[in-house]
């Protein structure tokens, strides 16, 4: 009863198979953790610089309401049951004063602070011409680079296709999910009058996924 751990089958190999099991729902929660975070470092971040710039807003409140509930929620819960690293069991115990966020500094900072910079130039640059259209690529950026960030979030220490793209079925359900309704809310002529929104162009919507994806092409090389 004083013990930190009981066998309860007579089998020390259990005791493997329970420090694995620790180590992997700990990095889990460390993805799912820098999945929400990082979006709402990302939010924030645009929200707070186009207002500090004069700008109107880049997020509606039902845009804002739609990136929380969908583009964050159903990807984190997926991460929450991802396979664990498969050199989980290779890497010495943590120490028990590590800092939770350890490790997490170009997911948690880095990463979404270039998308920031990237976004809020763009806007910057055509709200003027056409406020819905500079709205929607902004709401658009954030979707594409949550979405490619919950992919590069599958490992912290290995690039994403290093421990197996495809083995996730969840987490690619709920990108294809989350995108699609990104991308109904854009085109949908109904959802572009509730939401305030706009069709963008192949050029245009080329330009929302190259900003986006930076920060998961700076991820996935840190990584390497």
């Amino acid at each position: 009863e004083a013990s930190d751990m009981i066998i309860v089958d007579d089998n020390f190999a259990s005791i493997v198979n329970a420090v694995e099991e620790g180590r992997g729902v700990y990095d889990n929660i460390k993805k799912f953790f820098a999945l929400l975070f990082s979006g709402n470092i990302g939010e924030i971040g645009i929200i707070t610089l186009t207002i500090i710039g004069g700008l109107p807003l880049p997020l509606s409140p039902l845009l804002i309401l739609l990136v929380n509930l969908v583009t964050d929620g159903l990807p984190a819960v997926a991460l929450g049951v991802d396979p664990f690293d498969p050199g989980a069991m290779k890497r010495k115990p943590r120490k028990t004063t590590e800092k939770f966020y350890a490790g997490l500094l170009p997911f948690l900072l880095i990463a979404p602070l270039i998308m920031i910079g990237l976004a809020v130039l763009l806007y910057a640059l055509t709200y003027k011409t056409d406020l819905a259209k500079a709205q929607t690529m902004v709401f658009l950026i954030i979707v594409f680079f949550e979405m490619l960030f919950s992919l590069s979030a599958r490992s912290v220490r290995y690039p994403v296709f290093s421990v197996g793209f495809f083995k996730n079925k969840y987490l690619l359900g709920a990108i294809v999910i989350s995108s699609i309704a990104a991308i109904s809310v854009t085109t949908v002529p109904l959802l572009q009058g509730i939401f305030h929104t706009t069709a963008l162009s192949i050029k245009e919507l080329g330009i929302v996924f190259a900003i986006a994806s930076v920060g998961f092409i700076y991820l996935e090389i840190h990584k390497c």
